[in-house]
C-alpha cells in the first residue's frame, strides 16, 4: 500500500494560478504529496489586481467535502480563503466529524491589493468556529495585529510578532507561525511557537516586484502542512516551509517583465 500522505485543502480559486487553490496543489506536488481540493470561492484576480469573488454553492461545498473526506484516506486539511458563514459552519463540522491528523487555517483578511474579505463580525466568526479546532494558525504580522486588536476590542493593539504569538496561542490553544514577509523592513522576522518553545527565524527579503511573490502566503502555509504530514514536528516544518518559499521565489519564473510567479517546481527544476 502507498502511504503518500493525502492532504485536502479548501481554498479560494485564482485564476491567474499564483495563490490559492492552485498554489497549494503545487506546493503539495512538488513535496511529493497528493493534493485533493474544493473551491470555497472563486475570484476575479491577477497577480496585481483584484476585483471580486462568487462564492461555491453551499450544498456543493459540503457534498464535495463530505465525499472526499468519506472515500479517501486524509492525513491532513488545510483551510483557505472563507468569504462567508456557511463555509465556517461546514468546515468546522467537517473537523469535527472527520478529525484529520493535522489541519491548519491560513487567516485572509484582505487580498495585498486591499480586497476586504471579512469584517469584524466574519473574523470573530470565523475564531469562534474554527481557530480553536485547527492544529495551526499561519497569519502574517498584519493579519495578526488585526485578528487580536479585533478579539480583544483594542482598536489600538500594537505588539511584536512574538508577543503576538504569545496570546494567539493563549487564546486558542493552537500551533502558531507568525510571518514577516510583508514587512517593512529589508528583514522577513518569522515567529513559529508550539506553546512551549518559539523559534525565530530571519531572513533577508529577496528585492523582487510584488507581481513575482504573488502567493508566498498559501505557498508558506501549504509546505508547512505538507512537512507535518510527512512526519515532521510543527517548528521543524516551520523552518522548512520558510526555506522552501524562499526558494520559490528566488527561482521565481518571468513570463516578461511585468509578468511572473513563484516557482514552486525549483527542486524538480533543478534535476
Amino acid at each position: 500500500m502507498n502511504n503518500t500522505p493525502i492532504i485536502v485543502t479548501v481554498a479560494g480559486f485564482d485564476p491567474s494560478g499564483g495563490a490559492g487553490l492552485l498554489a497549494d496543489i503545487k506546493t503539495f506536488s512538488a513535496m511529493g504529496i497528493w493534493g485533493m481540493s474544493c473551491i470555497s470561492t472563486y475570484t476575479i484576480q491577477t497577480a496585481g489586481t483584484f476585483t471580486g469573488v462568487k462564492p461555491l454553492e453551499e450544498k456543493v461545498l459540503e457534498k464535495t467535502l463530505r465525499d472526499l473526506f468519506e472515500n479517501y484516506r486524509v492525513t491532513a486539511f488545510k483551510i483557505g480563503l472563507i468569504t462567508e458563514k456557511f463555509q465556517v459552519d461546514i468546515i468546522a463540522k467537517c473537523i469535527d466529524s472527520y478529525s484529520p491528523s493535522f489541519t491548519l487555517i491560513d487567516p485572509i483578511i484582505r487580498s495585498s491589493t486591499g480586497f476586504e474579505f471579512w469584517d469584524d463580525g466574519m473574523l470573530r466568526y470565523v475564531a469562534d468556529k474554527i481557530f480553536g479546532r485547527t492544529g495551526s494558525i499561519t497569519p502574517n504580522a498584519r493579519e495578526a495585529r488585526k485578528l487580536i486588536s479585533v478579539l480583544t476590542g483594542n482598536p489600538y493593539f500594537r505588539a511584536p510578532s512574538d508577543e503576538m504569538a504569545l496570546s494567539l496561542n493563549r487564546m486558542f490553544r493552537t500551533n502558531i507561525a507568525v510571518t514577516g514577509g510583508d514587512s517593512v523592513s529589508d528583514i522577513a522576522r518569522d515567529i513559529y511557537y508550539d506553546g512551549v518553545k518559539m523559534l525565530v527565524n530571519e531572513t533577508p527579503l529577496i528585492d523582487i516586484p510584488a507581481v513575482f511573490t504573488h502567493g508566498t502566503g498559501c505557498t508558506f502555509s501549504s509546505a508547512l502542512l505538507g512537512y507535518q504530514s510527512l512526519g515532521n514536528a510543527f517548528l521543524e516544518s516551520c523552518k522548512a516551509a520558510s526555506e522552501f518559499t524562499k526558494q520559490s521565489i528566488k527561482n521565481s519564473l518571468r513570463f516578461n517583465k511585468k509578468q511572473g510567479g513563484l516557482n514552486h517546481m525549483w527542486r524538480q527544476n533543478s534535476l
